[in-house]
């Protein structure tokens, strides 16, 4: 089995190398990309057989579990060869949390180094929410820096997250970076995950997306209004942009409820299949409102659309 698994790894980073026309540095950020990649695709609904013989919703949702174990092996493998690109994967979400907390300042001026900060911060989020749930996910916040949660490995890794994880704890530092997120892509044009070409969106988009309503969707970048200026502007005039970071969201949330590093063939079918009835009940929302309460989120229009402009504000 070991030799079987060596020879599939040997495989997967010549293909890769193949793709790329050079071998990658760190198969690990190669991996995280991989699942960026196709979380975003699967965040805008693009069919996911298209261009590369893909399967189907269901068995790409138990893709991102096998994908993640092999990040946390690649991991393992460049701590002795590649340690300082493992403490970067590892101590994003960390300074993340501190770009959050930083820019969430009300007296915090607004120069060059904070505005190259914000477009980071708008930048980062998906990728620092998966290395949150990557690397943070099977030890309670508190406890991420003490020595004992540094010896944790898929042997003696606890079964079920714990309650006090840090996605769980900080899921709304996360999702404001999502919301700017949409806000950025949106104001430079971007409508899809970036791995389809132009030529084929229409055609290969997938129609597991219900339709919206888009009559009071705005299809150019937000102006960047004051915000007693705002009266009348919901989250309708931006649902069509939302919608897919709303998804992305939701995705993680749920992943984060499930994935551990002690997971056996079983368990994560299992767990796939309800990561699965999350996506497919988000694509199928009706509208804006409906997609934001199977997200579970509760913050009001004003906060969502200063968020989401706030993104839009970094182009």
């Amino acid at each position: 089995p070991v030799m079987d698994m060596e020879n599939a790894l040997a495989d997967y980073q010549q293909a890769v190398a193949n793709m790329l026309g050079s071998k990658p540095k760190s198969m690990l950020w190669t991996v995280l990309q991989d699942i960026r990649l196709l979380m975003l695709r699967i965040s805008y609904g693009e069919a996911l057989n298209a261009d590369c013989g893909g399967g189907s919703l269901s068995s790409n949702s138990m893709l991102i579990f096998h994908s993640l174990f092999l990040a946390d092996m690649f991991a393992k493998d460049a701590e002795h060869d590649l340690p300082v690109t493992v403490r970067h994967a590892k101590s994003l979400s960390t300074g993340y949390l501190a770009s959050s907390s930083i820019l969430r300042c009300s007296d915090l001026l607004e120069t060059s180094k904070v505005k190259q900060l914000r477009r980071a911060f708008a930048d980062a989020g998906p990728m620092a929410a998966i290395c949150c749930i990557l690397f943070q996910n099977i030890v309670s916040d508190e406890d991420v820096s003490s020595s004992d949660a540094s010896m944790l490995s898929s042997e003696n890794a606890p079964s079920v997250p714990p309650p006090k994880r840090r996605w769980e704890m900080h899921k709304d530092h996360f999702l404001m970076g999502l919301l700017q997120c949409a806000g950025r892509r949106h104001a430079l044009g971007i409508d899809g995950s970036g791995c389809e070409q132009p030529s084929s969106i229409r055609r290969h988009r997938s129609t597991s997306l219900s339709e919206w309503n888009e009559e009071h969707t705005s299809s150019n970048p937000p102006s960047r209004r004051p915000v007693g200026k705002r009266s009348g502007v919901t989250v309708e005039e931006y649902s069509k942009p939302l919608r897919p970071m709303l998804l992305l969201y939701a995705t993680l949330d749920q992943l984060s409820k499930l994935f551990t590093l002690q997971m056996d063939d079983e368990n994560i079918e299992k767990c796939s299949q309800q990561l699965l009835s999350t996506i497919e009940s988000c694509q199928k929302a009706e509208n804006i409102r409906s997609l934001i309460t199977l997200c579970n989120i509760s913050l009001d229009d004003t906060t969502i659309i200063e968020a989401f402009e706030a993104g839009a504000g970094t182009v």
